[in-house]
């Protein structure tokens, strides 16, 4: 019951700013969201390489409703693995993939998500980063 209303409060860019910025809840948002942006995210994974940690990274955003999302998260996750790669980040970073972010809801979901996703892992593997998909639910696990 409480799921469509906290999907439909995550797109809100307002209800997104009201919670980040509540009392108690940026260090808990911090703690396990390292940034909003490529260029957030990529000083946080050098930090953490060279304190001789490995990072698991997950473009947050299932919420996919059309073929031009399921792409955009495609290229969001391209940008991320180049990114990697030009700071020979690769070998410390596991990504974590939902192939619902990748269209697997949609009409043609599973050829879709396919397609979206075999990039990304092709790019993973081509610098040394595993990637792990998420098992999200019984609806979507023999898709």
């Amino acid at each position: 019951m409480l799921g469509p209303v906290i999907l439909a409060a995550s797109r809100s860019d307002k209800m997104r700013r009201f919670i980040s910025a509540a009392p108690g809840t940026k260090q808990v948002v911090d703690r396990f969201i390292a940034g909003e942006t490529v260029d957030q995210v990529v000083p946080i994974v050098e930090d953490a390489a060279d304190k001789g940690l490995e990072v698991t990274l997950d473009v947050v955003g299932e919420d996919i409703t059309t073929p031009a999302q399921a792409e955009a998260a495609r290229d969001a996750y391209l940008e991320l693995i180049e990114r990697l790669k030009v700071l020979d980040l690769g070998p410390r970073a596991e990504m974590s993939v939902k192939l619902s972010m990748f269209g697997q809801a949609l009409e043609n979901g599973h050829g879709l998500a396919l397609a979206n996703v075999r990039p990304v892992v092709e790019a993973a593997a081509a610098i040394g980063t595993t990637v792990t998909l998420d098992a999200e639910d019984h609806t979507t696990l023999d898709s």
